[in-house]
C-alpha cells in the first residue's frame, strides 16, 4: 500500500456517494484510498459494492472518530452538509462537500468560516468545470466576446 495516499471516508452512500466510491475503487482517484463509508440507512451500505477492508459506520461522527480517514467526502442530503463539514473540519480532517453545499447562505458561511489547521482543505464539488461546454462558455465570457455580463 502507498503510504502517500489520502485515506478517504465517504459519508452518505446513496447515488452520489456510491458513484464516488466506485470511481475510487476502480483506481481513478489518484492517490486516494477508500477506507471507510458511513450511512444512517443500513440498506444503502449494503448496496455499496466495496471490499471488506472498507470500514462501515452508521454515522458520520463514528467514521470521523475512527482514525481511519484523513479526509471525508460528504454526499448526504444537502441539509446535513454544514453540520458534518464543520464536525470534520474541527477534527482536523480535509473536507469535500457535494453540491449544493448548504440550504442557505448562513449555513454555507458557517462552513467557510470554520477555523482550519495549516494545510487543511475544505472544498465543494464542482463536477461540471471539466465539461467542454462549460469550459467553452467560460472562455467566451473571459475573452469578452459576449460583451459585458
Amino acid at each position: 500500500m502507498n503510504t502517500n495516499c489520502v485515506r478517504l471516508g465517504i459519508i452518505g452512500t446513496g447515488v452520489m456517494g456510491r458513484a464516488h466510491a466506485q470511481t475510487i475503487l476502480e483506481g481513478r482517484g489518484g492517490r486516494i484510498r477508500l477506507t471507510a463509508v458511513a450511512d444512517a440507512h443500513a440498506e444503502s451500505l449494503v448496496k455499496l459494492d466495496a471490499p471488506e477492508d472498507v470500514a462501515r459506520f452508521s454515522s458520520g461522527a463514528e467514521l470521523m472518530d475512527s482514525g481511519l480517514v484523513d479526509a471525508v467526502l460528504i454526499a448526504t442530503p444537502h441539509f446535513r452538509h454544514p453540520d458534518l463539514a464543520i464536525e470534520g473540519l474541527k477534527r482536523g480532517l480535509h473536507v469535500l462537500v457535494e453540491k449544493p453545499i448548504a440550504v442557505d447562505a448562513l449555513a454555507a458561511r458557517a462552513m467557510i468560516d470554520t477555523p482550519r489547521r495549516k494545510g487543511q482543505v475544505f472544498a465543494a464539488m464542482f463536477n461540471q468545470r471539466t465539461d467542454p461546454r462549460y469550459q467553452k462558455l467560460r472562455s467566451l465570457i473571459q475573452s469578452g466576446e459576449l460583451g459585458p455580463i
